[in-house]
């Protein structure tokens, strides 16, 4: 299938979009049952996970703008046993895009870690 031109920057931007959302959902979800323990370190953690989310949050803004800057959007984004399909659109055709789930697991979890050095570096830790 031959692509429009610009169509690889668009799809650039809307893998990084799933995972930043992805991650946000998570982080949000962990936040909530974190709140509901008793560890040690609950303040630390609450502050790396805090810091985190609005890292997330700003990057996600951020690719979302992205997205409408090259005239894309995402139609829908639907989550099924074994992948997260989306259809997309962009220069007015449809376009259906597909990640698994264990790749989407994967990739969360290396970008939670580079949140996390970034916030070690910022705060000297």
């Amino acid at each position: 299938m031959l692509y429009p031109k610009g169509y690889d920057e668009f799809e650039a931007l809307v893998r990084p979009y799933v995972l930043l959302d992805v991650l946000n959902r998570v982080i949000a979800c962990d936040q909530r049952v974190v709140m509901e323990t008793s560890l040690k370190f609950l303040g630390a953690i609450r502050r790396l996970l805090d810091h985190v989310s609005v890292k997330v949050t700003d990057d996600l803004i951020r690719t979302r703008h992205g997205l409408r800057k090259v005239e894309g959007r995402i139609i829908e984004i639907r989550q099924e046993d074994d992948a997260r399909e989306m259809d997309v659109e962009y220069e007015g055709s449809q376009y259906h895009l597909s990640m698994l789930n264990e790749l989407i697991r994967s990739e969360c979890e290396e970008m939670f870690l580079r949140y996390v050095q970034s916030y070690r570096r910022q705060t000297g830790g």
